[in-house]
């Protein structure tokens, strides 16, 4: 069976390597993921050492005081907004195995907030099954993610707004 080869006679790059040539052409796309990994490595640290309350303190959180909402319509992003938010959910996905839930919803918190949009991070819980835990990230009370068709399976218990800017 032959190998498929690309114009330059060699096989075709797949994995890590095509992903590595794909950033060499695009500086602007790598900032964007060494920007993305440095901010779950920075909410994995904080929450390593202090918890969600390190982080609330650091970002400046501050309990929304209504907990559950009924689902909001899907927010008026401008493309580049949406574009962004993408992005970051798409590179949040693939390394899905990796970054649970809480540090996923802090980076995608911070990017939403860069790209002008104001988020909150969500922290609910399932009892069905014994006691379950989880967070996610909405905006005007539209989940972003892969939570959109979970939403209704977890009680919110608190809502996580950033204070000032």
């Amino acid at each position: 069976m032959a190998v498929a080869s690309s114009p330059t006679g060699t096989a075709p790059k797949r994995g890590t390597a095509a992903r590595l040539a794909r950033a060499a052409r695009d500086p602007a796309e790598t900032a964007r993921r060494v920007a993305v990994l440095g901010k779950i490595v920075a909410a994995r640290a904080m929450i390593a050492t202090g918890g969600f309350r390190l982080v609330r303190g650091v970002h400046r959180y501050r309990t929304v005081e209504q907990a559950e909402r009924p689902l909001g319509p899907e927010p008026a992003l401008t493309p580049a907004q949406a574009r962004e938010i993408q992005r970051a959910i798409g590179l949040l996905d693939r390394l899905e195995k990796r970054v649970s839930c809480l540090p996923r919803s802090v980076v995608l918190e911070r990017v939403c907030r860069k790209a002008g949009v104001p988020a909150e991070i969500v922290i609910g819980v399932d009892r069905s099954k014994g006691f379950a835990a989880h967070a996610w990230v909405e905006i005007e009370g539209y989940p972003l993610g892969a939570t959109e068709a979970g939403r209704a399976h977890w009680n919110a218990l608190g809502r996580f707004r950033r204070d000032g800017r």
